[in-house]
């Protein structure tokens, strides 16, 4: 292994062994790196993080195809361990490539930080995105060819709200979890204020479908949607009735057993297709292949639904046990949300 890779190596175990074990799949996920390139680019996100996370900079859970590798998790680059989570490495290999975007979220000032440090202490050309405004291009060498990293930088109010929630004093949790009083949150519908569950329709459907774990949850965030409302309402219907069909194949339904039968996320059509080689039966194998015969873009990201529905747990959290608090911090960091851009447009007129 290179240098590159041996210090990806080091950094992701340090980190694993901190939360208790180092899977097996991380040095695949290294062989892969190593074979294929993209190991410069690691390294240099996960040295980016770290400082932004140094200078105060509140950074999302993770946000695409990134979360669904360990290494990314081991390197701080996200915060969803993906073999727990179920999200298959096949899904980054399948997207982490020459030319395509690496998202990142932050609370505000991330952007501008993130160019203060790349321009200090990156060694390689970058320049902004002509295009897109939150975009930073950076040309990367790789085994003496040259792999083009597009970063982009968003912000998340959300953060900034998280951010502030996280210096009370009141409340100092050792970790957010879905606990029975974060849960009713959501059980209640009292999600008026809740990133991702806004809305009087959310509301109600969160009072008819009754969450009972981090995974209801998520769907409800990923189909609340107008294409794919109806599918929300299907599901609803087969885990208040107990009544969700199988495939024939247990592996497969094994996979499906998180959205109630239904094929509703990006990574389960990636597992399935794996279980599918293993199954010695034509017939059944061509009769599951017709069921997930859609189109991949049509489905959610459970990487992405995972990470805004870890947010929305957190503010959950902190509503639950401080709500008087909790309306006051959201409401002095919209105002002062609205003051920056009113300012920003200001300053673009002149």
């Amino acid at each position: 292994m290179t240098d590159t890779i041996n210090k990806l190596k080091d950094r992701a175990v340090f980190r694993l062994k901190a939360f208790g074990q180092v899977p097996n799949r991380l040095y695949d996920e290294l062989d892969y790196i190593n074979d294929y390139g993209g190991a410069d680019a690691l390294l240099l996100l996960s040295d980016l993080i770290r400082y932004l996370k140094s200078e105060d900079i509140h950074v999302g859970p993770g946000y695409g195809y990134p979360t669904c590798s360990l290494l990314c998790y081991g390197l701080g680059i996200t915060d969803i361990e993906p073999v727990s989570w179920g999200l298959p490495f096949s899904r980054f290999t399948s997207s982490f490539k020459q030319d395509r975007e690496f998202r990142i979220e932050t609370s505000a000032g991330g952007f501008d930080k993130a160019v203060e440090f790349l321009n200090n202490r990156c060694e390689y050309p970058i320049s902004l995105n002509p295009e897109k405004e939150s975009v930073i291009d950076i040309v990367l060498p790789d085994d003496q060819q040259f792999f083009n990293l597009h970063l982009s930088i968003t912000h998340n109010i959300n953060l900034d709200i998280i951010k502030a929630l996280s210096v009370e004093r009141t409340i100092k949790p050792s970790k957010i979890e879905l606990d029975k009083k974060t849960l009713d949150i959501f059980r209640d519908g009292d999600t008026d204020d809740i990133y991702g569950f806004i809305g009087a329709e959310k509301s109600r459907l969160l009072k008819e479908f009754k969450p009972e774990c981090f995974s209801d949850i998520c769907l409800v965030e990923s189909l609340y949607r107008p294409e794919t409302l109806d599918m929300l309402q299907e599901i609803k219907r087969r885990k208040l009735e107990n009544d969700i069909p199988a495939t024939g194949i247990p592996e497969v339904d094994s996979i499906l057993k998180e959205s109630y039968g239904m094929l509703v996320y990006q990574e389960q059509i990636f597992k399935i297709m794996r279980v599918l080689k293993s199954v010695d039966n034509a017939e059944l194998v061509a009769a599951v292949k017709r069921k997930i015969d859609v189109p991949i873009a049509t489905l959610s990201q459970k990487g992405n639904a995972i990470s805004r529905t870890m947010m929305s747990v957190e503010l959950a959290y902190y509503k639950a046990r401080i709500p008087d608090r909790y309306r006051e911090i959201l409401r002095n960091v919209k105002i002062g949300f609205i003051r920056d851009a009113q300012i920003k447009t200001a300053i673009n007129q002149k």
